[in-house]
């Protein structure tokens, strides 16, 4: 059960940048098209283009051809998957903390 200042938190704030590019990398660990990943973390198509140029350029994320389709999808790294697990760790001891602070409840 979510804690009140966790609820108060994810209704009353917007997605950070780490927030969405842990969304894009997630959905891309198995790999998945543009147009998937754009509609899975609702995004805008000039969004999902920064987003994925930067992870590209950071090579968090990887591209790779479809030879039967000859269409490209997207990958998360071995470096990206660290990234994943750095988040998730980092939202934990938000969420532990969180516990803390309002007393457990």
């Amino acid at each position: 059960m979510q804690s009140e200042f966790e609820v108060a938190l994810s209704s009353s704030r917007k997605r950070s940048e780490i927030d969405i590019m842990a969304n894009i990398l997630s959905e891309a660990r198995k790999g998945a098209r543009k147009t998937r990943i754009m509609y899975r973390c609702n995004l805008s198509h000039r969004q999902l283009k920064v987003y994925l140029k930067f992870l590209l350029d950071t090579k968090l994320l990887m591209s790779v051809l479809e030879e039967d389709s000859k269409t490209n999808f997207y990958q998360t790294t071995a470096k990206g998957r660290n990234f994943l697990d750095a988040y998730g760790k980092l939202k934990e001891l938000m969420r532990a903390d969180a516990t803390a602070d309002t007393g457990g409840k």
